[in-house]
């Protein structure tokens, strides 16, 4: 016979013959597979993602899960081929990107989100005593869990967001 288009494992397979029913085999389809990502590394403020692949879904229905550094990333479109998703908040490196469809996952691509850069710090000067506010704006802080050091001393970070962060400035 020709095989269906489906998706999903342990799919069974029986035969009928004459009113008889056979035993029940099962057969897998091949599950989700990532070829490519892009970009392959994005703000920590999250974003467009689009993965390249095969096995997204079939019939029509393109109802596969994306995930990355295990956080959902919401399927805005999606072929048999390519799916784009809103990539999740957050920092890091080789975050695993994982589709998954009909309870088959794909094996991990990584992302990475992008280095934060710092493009300026108000004041430019301080007191030797420290104890004055430090702002300092940029991009991919990420949203938390930033740490700032000003001539290795550690600045305690008092707020902190994708773009700025502030800190107290040390002695």
């Amino acid at each position: 016979c020709t095989l269906p288009v489906g998706e999903g494992a342990a799919q069974p397979v029986v035969l009928t013959v004459g009113g008889q029913v056979s035993n029940t085999l099962s057969l897998s389809y091949d599950p989700p597979v990532i070829t490519g990502l892009a970009p392959a590394s994005g703000p920590t403020s999250g974003g467009s993602l689009t993965i390249d692949g095969a096995n997204f879904g079939a019939l029509g229905i393109f109802d596969a899960t994306v995930t990355v550094g295990g956080v959902s990333c919401p399927v805005t479109s999606a072929t048999h081929i390519t799916i784009v998703c809103t990539a999740p908040p957050g920092v890091g490196v080789d975050l695993p990107v994982i589709v998954t469809l009909a309870g088959q996952s794909s094996a991990p691509a990584l992302f990475d989100h992008l280095p934060p850069a710092i493009t300026s710090i108000a004041p430019d000067n301080g007191p030797m005593a420290g104890g004055v506010a430090l702002t300092l704006t940029g991009t991919n802080f990420g949203a938390a869990g930033a740490t700032v050091t000003v001539g290795g001393s550690a600045c305690p970070v008092l707020s902190q967001g994708h773009t700025s962060a502030t800190c107290t400035l040390p002695a």
